[in-house]
């Protein structure tokens, strides 16, 4: 199929692939793998030019492909590795740009999901020399996170250039480097921030951390704002009296024509809940488990009351987002969905994956506790301290093992603390109920106590 640069921003998010694209000297592009859609901005493939593999960033106006140019000049002068720019072309009220496609080659943040404490260190000393080489030339790269840097055997290679820029004060260097540790997982800030320190002439531990937990705040509201509107990660597919959102990469016809009849979920599944205000039920969709939990305002009383803050279902939508951006495991969200009469929602369902862990209280009445369950429960409080957040129901039915990963679940409870005592209260509440799992056990109780330092 042959496309335009104006067919393909009309399509919206509704492309199809392959498609071709003539361009202006003759040649034709053909584009067989969606990599990035930015409807109306921009759109990245893999493709294929004079029988080459090639990366597209195809721009729908003439200011994105200017900042992408200006960029990629820029970070070439820095002399770092970056894929190389083949060819440049206007077309339209945009362009086209072609860029060398860097094969069998993996993403830092895909890299530092599954790495170990040592392979970590390792891909940052491949990242730091990297940037200190730009920062030498005054350049910085503006989106600075792990998703734009890929390596390749022993290469490191530098994406987007349409983030780079010069700067001149010492001050934008170090936000930068703030904004680097700012998209690590908590538990990895302080050896981040230690190598970090030995690699540049950096101020205060301190400053550099405060730095960052403003750019991590700062990248939270701006991710929590979009989950509860079509973006690029949600659809909102609601009509009528349904408010419908759903995660775009769970998102298929079935899935689709069962949220917009939201009571034929329960068709065919398990109940593992039946509670007065709240069921929770198991169901299959296009061979995927996923667990539905349907809050009930059964009394207009409820539903008057509930009118005017968010349904208990949008608040789990909204915690299990946050919790998963602040790296907790969680069983991943899946849809809201929320049936309205008036401004009175009557009924409200959150859908999430399956999670095939354990509970806690029932592994752990046959077996000790791993290094690895010890480790990620001190880094759940660690975490939720951190991120000001409370989960308010701290039972051991609430957390689920795998063995290496404990994931939470039920955020009814969940509450984040704008003030230090409220926090520090909640949080004590947290760490005392969750230790009230194990009052049969008094060994175990002292052990997890010390863990947590109660």
């Amino acid at each position: 199929m042959m496309q335009t640069l104006t067919s393909l921003q009309n399509g919206e998010r509704s492309i199809s692939t392959p498609f071709h694209i003539a361009l202006p000297d003759g040649s034709a592009l053909s584009c067989t793998e969606t990599l990035r859609l930015l409807p109306g901005k921009r759109l990245v493939m893999r493709a294929e030019h004079q029988g080459e593999p090639v990366l597209a960033k195809i721009f729908f106006d003439a200011r994105h492909l200017g900042k992408e140019l200006d960029g990629y000049a820029i970070l070439r002068n820095t002399g770092v590795a970056t894929p190389a720019l083949l060819a440049d072309y206007p077309v339209g009220q945009g362009g086209i740009c072609l860029y060398q496609f860097i094969d069998n080659a993996e993403s830092l943040d895909a890299l530092w999901l599954t790495a170990s404490t040592a392979k970590k260190a390792l891909l940052l000393d491949k990242l730091l020399p990297a940037l200190q080489q730009c920062y030498q030339q005054q350049v910085l790269q503006k989106d600075l996170h792990l998703g734009n840097f890929l390596l390749q055997d022993d290469t490191l290679f530098v994406l987007d250039p349409a983030s780079c820029a010069t700067f001149g004060a010492e001050n934008e260097q170090q936000a930068n480097l703030a904004l680097l540790l700012a998209q690590l997982p908590f538990a990895d800030w302080q050896p981040g921030l230690e190598k970090i320190q030995a690699a540049f002439a950096v101020t205060a531990d301190s400053h550099l951390t405060l730095l960052a937990q403003q750019q991590w705040q700062q990248r939270q509201h701006q991710y929590l704002k979009k989950i509860f509107r079509e973006c690029s990660d949600v659809a909102d597919i609601g009509m009528e009296s349904l408010r419908i959102l759903c995660r775009r990469t769970q998102l298929t016809d079935s899935l689709a024509a069962r949220l917009r009849d939201p009571a034929s979920l329960i068709d065919g599944a398990t109940v593992l809940k039946n509670g007065n205000s709240a069921k929770v039920f198991l169901t299959e969709i296009d061979g995927r488990k996923l667990v539905v939990k349907q809050y009930i305002n059964k009394d207009w009383l409820r539903k008057i009351r509930r009118a005017f803050r968010p349904s208990r279902a949008a608040r789990s939508w909204y915690y299990s987002h946050a919790l998963a951006f602040s790296g907790i495991a969680v069983p991943a969200p899946v849809a809201l969905v929320e049936q309205k009469t008036g401004p009175f929602v009557t009924s409200a369902w959150y859908i999430c994956e399956y999670c095939d862990g354990e509970d806690l209280l029932r592994s752990w009445q046959e077996r000790e506790p791993t290094v690895e369950e010890l480790s990620c429960l001190h880094t759940l409080f660690l975490t939720l301290r951190i991120i000001r957040t409370s989960h308010g129901d701290m039972k051991a039915s609430n957390l689920l093992s795998t063995g290496g990963t404990i994931s939470l679940i039920d955020y009814d409870g969940a509450r984040e603390h704008n003030n230090l005592p409220s926090l520090h209260r909640a949080i004590a509440a947290d760490k005392q109920r969750f230790l009230q799992n194990w009052a049969a056990n008094p060994a175990l109780q002292h052990k997890l106590a010390e863990l947590l330092d109660v």
